[in-house]
């Protein structure tokens, strides 16, 4: 197992995923997809056969499988039917089986890549993974609520989709009051009985979540701020420090370090079981 906490929110953003794929040289293929170009995946393990998933998901908890959908004789769909809805982790199918998107209707399943996996679906299928995680981390159902009618559900709903549409450009929460129509004074008590923060701090968690993204991406500080919308640097960093408790130089050291941790352990690993023996 990998010694990689469960994020939470105002933790790293690095993704705990399992791939489960019957063929080694695909799961091959699609680990090191994700090791050279989406360094935020970890995979904590591979898995080739149904039974070898349901252990692996009980003991690493991931939250992101990428599930292919024959295994062998099996139907990987028949993994998910263990589990109740909402599961514990999000699943992205990938097969070299190109199937109707009518029989995946109802499996809750973020894309449906067909093989072989290339960058951008696998890109497109993280962003999808990031709005999902978005909308279950900020914005409750209307039914789960207690005492929270409608009205402000949807209101909230309306503001983060408005977030996700102009963060990048809009900072200030009288845009956002603007375009949806109501006071400063009504959007400012609907977040706070909603989400329990300022509509601002959501807006600044927002815009920090793109700038961890970012930054494990090599975007220079600099470089992100003005992408961000900043024309002041250290405004930024101010920001980021709001947030996150540290500037982004020291969260980015924070990151390498675990990073470094993980690397020793699995070569540690495949020394112990063989794996990094020459032959």
């Amino acid at each position: 197992m990998l010694p990689a906490s469960r994020p939470g929110p105002r933790d790293t953003p690095l993704i705990r995923s399992l791939v489960v794929d019957d063929s080694v040289p695909d799961c091959r293929a699609l680990c090191e997809l994700i090791e050279r170009h989406f360094p935020e995946i970890i995979v904590l393990d591979k898995a080739h056969d149904l039974r070898t998933a349901t252990r692996c998901i009980a003991h690493e908890h991931p939250e992101l499988i990428f599930l292919e959908l024959q295994l062998g004789g099996d139907s990987g769909l028949t993994l998910l039917d263990g589990y109740h809805r909402p599961r514990p982790f999000h699943v992205v199918f990938v097969s070299s089986h190109n199937v109707r998107p009518a029989d995946l209707i109802g499996r809750g399943a973020l894309r449906f890549i067909l093989k072989p996996v290339d960058k951008n679906s696998l890109h497109n299928a993280l962003t999808r993974y990031h709005q999902r995680v978005a909308l279950y981390t900020h914005i409750r159902p209307a039914h789960a609520g207690t005492g929270t009618h409608n009205g402000t559900s949807r209101l909230i709903h309306d503001f983060h989709r408005m977030v996700e549409k102009h963060f990048y450009t809009h900072h200030e929460v009288e845009f956002y009051a603007h375009e949806l129509h109501v006071s400063y004074d009504s959007l400012l008590r609907a977040v706070k009985a909603e989400l329990h923060m300022t509509p601002h701090q959501f807006i600044e968690q927002r815009m920090v979540y793109e700038a961890k993204r970012l930054l494990l991406r090599g975007k220079r500080v600099g470089e992100m701020a003005y992408d961000l919308g900043y024309t002041d640097r250290g405004n930024f960093v101010k920001c980021f420090r709001r947030v996150e408790g540290m500037p982004p130089s020291a969260w980015l050291a924070e990151i390498n370090g675990h990073r470094s941790a993980r690397n020793r352990h699995t070569f540690a690993r495949n020394r112990h079981t063989g794996k990094g023996e020459a032959g």
